[in-house]
């Protein structure tokens, strides 16, 4: 990759850039003007190089936080699915990339197992503390909400149950299928009452903070509805966000993350493996 304004790098960024890539080599060929299968794979060594802490394979949430005393990590990169598509892909360090998903399905379950139980929610973002990862208690990067399921780990509802929908690996299902209960228990089933925002860390684990709706939010749900046995939750959910209660535009991030959602739920995301 080249830097082009110092490093300030988004992993999460970063790691759409090479799982398209990767879908390009496998759609396209490399033997065009691109070869498609050399730009996954330097983007892939500098994902490594750059953005995991190497001593425990963790995800950093770019290039510059290496520079961070403690090591912290950002819930929307835990891309699980392209973790395992890195593995396949990048034969050399493949054994490299599945430590990374051991370690992000670690957290999970530390998340799910000292904290939501009740809920398989996850904060923003996560802070070492001893051989564990925590969500921080304080603003971190972005806001007072760093500790809570707020703008980034909005995404974790989709995210997170992509490596079962997609290749049947249940090392992190149970907290999905909590998740998928509880979203459709505490909002009595009705997709409008899902908010923008819910405590992890700062506040009680139940009750939400957000007092509004954001398609960002509410869009999520719908892959992890596709792990619960109620497809009632799951229409209800499609028809909410392909019309039910948002338009046909939003701004650009809650549309690219519904975008990119219809594409699972209606069965049309790519997992390319050789």
């Amino acid at each position: 990759m080249h830097n082009v304004s110092g490093a300030d790098s988004a992993t999460d960024g970063d790691m759409d850039i090479a799982y398209a890539l990767i879908l390009a080599d496998r759609q396209w060929g490399s033997n065009g003007p691109i070869h498609y299968q050399n730009e996954a794979l330097r983007v892939l060594s500098d994902l490594l190089t750059y953005c995991v802490k190497t001593t425990d394979s963790t995800i950093l949430p770019g290039d510059w936080a290496s520079q961070d005393a403690t090591p912290h990590s950002r819930a929307s990169d835990y891309m699980v699915d392209h973790l395992l598509t890195y593995a396949d892909f990048d034969t050399t360090h493949a054994a490299d990339w599945m430590k990374v998903y051991n370690r992000v399905t670690t957290i999970v379950n530390h998340q799910f197992a000292n904290g939501s139980g009740e809920t398989g929610l996850m904060a923003d973002f996560y802070v070492k503390s001893g051989s564990d990862y925590i969500p921080v208690t304080h603003k971190y990067l972005e806001a007072p909400h760093d500790g809570d399921c707020f703008y980034n780990a909005c995404r974790i509802p989709w995210r997170l149950p992509m490596a079962y929908i997609l290749t049947g690996k249940p090392d992190i299902k149970d907290p999905q299928v909590k998740m998928a209960n509880w979203i459709s228990c505490t909002t009595d089933k009705q997709p409008r009452n899902i908010k923008a925002g819910y405590w992890v860390t700062n506040g009680p684990n139940v009750p939400v903070f957000g007092n509004y709706n954001d398609l960002a939010f509410t869009a999520p749900f719908a892959v992890d509805a596709m792990l619960s046995d109620d497809p009632q939750w799951l229409n209800r959910l499609w028809t909410s966000i392909t019309g039910g209660d948002f338009g046909p535009t939003q701004a650009y991030y809650a549309d690219a993350i519904r975008l990119q959602v219809l594409l699972v739920v209606s069965g049309y995301w790519w997992f390319p493996t050789l």
